[in-house]
């Protein structure tokens, strides 16, 4: 989650597409396939929860956000309503951990911890977010909230994004942007064969085989049943020391 905090706090503070752009490769070169499925999957518009997937509802993320900081409701709501943002007014109003965790993967974080949650009973979902509210640094917890939120906007395109794996990869932009229509999933699998140069397309007959763990497929298969979970083609799209 580091690498991907970092890169989100990169682009969010940038303002040059030039510099954006290099962020991106720099990105993709270093992290590891799945998490790099799943980062292009989120910077391309592409949510975790809705269409049925509740991990949590904002009256519940501030209603937690305010029993972790010993807040009462009233200045936690008032506290959204100067920030506009739930993600970042979480983040603020909770504590760093005094001592930074172990560096867990974007992908284990959405495939392992995040997904298995959807529709689980409240207080299941409230130890699980809140648990992880206590591990994050403030860069890693605003990343976080943004997953939860569906809020992940950075002024990041679709084109930026594919100028950036073109760059790295050396595949003709039009290559990969015809790679991405479709419905496809975030997996390492995946994102292998996006950046092969000699890749052929995926057919029905010889579909992209998922690398993920077996006991984690069901919750893969009820996601991807979900529209808003897979690439259609469309939208637009820090950490600890």
């Amino acid at each position: 989650m580091r690498r991907f905090a970092a890169l989100y706090r990169e682009l969010d503070r940038s303002t040059a597409t030039g510099d954006k752009r290099a962020a991106l490769v720099a990105y993709f070169r270093d992290a590891p396939p799945a998490d790099a499925a799943w980062a292009l999957h989120l910077l391309s518009g592409g949510k975790i929860s809705g269409a049925g997937r509740k991990i949590a509802a904002s009256g519940e993320l501030r209603a937690w956000a305010g029993e972790v900081a010993g807040l009462p409701g009233w200045l936690v709501d008032d506290s959204y309503a100067q920030v506009g943002d739930l993600a970042e007014t979480v983040t603020l109003l909770l504590d760093d951990p005094p001592d930074a965790g172990a560096d867990v993967p974007l992908s284990e974080w959405i495939e392992r911890r995040l997904l298995p949650l959807a529709n689980a009973a409240p207080e299941v979902r409230r130890a699980a977010v809140t648990a992880a509210w206590r591990s994050l640094c403030f860069d890693e917890r605003l990343a976080f909230n943004k997953l939860l939120t569906g809020s992940l906007r950075v002024g990041v395109s679709q084109r930026l994004v594919q100028q950036a794996l073109a760059e790295l990869s050396g595949v003709d932009i039009a290559r990969i942007a015809q790679r991405m229509l479709g419905a496809w999933m975030p997996d390492a699998d995946w994102m292998a064969h996006l950046l092969d140069p000699e890749s052929a397309p995926a057919t029905a007959s010889s579909p992209i085989r998922s690398s993920l763990p077996r006991r984690w497929r069901p919750h893969r298969r009820a996601w991807a049943r979900s529209t808003s979970g897979c690439w259609n083609g469309s939208g637009t799209a820090s950490a600890c020391s």
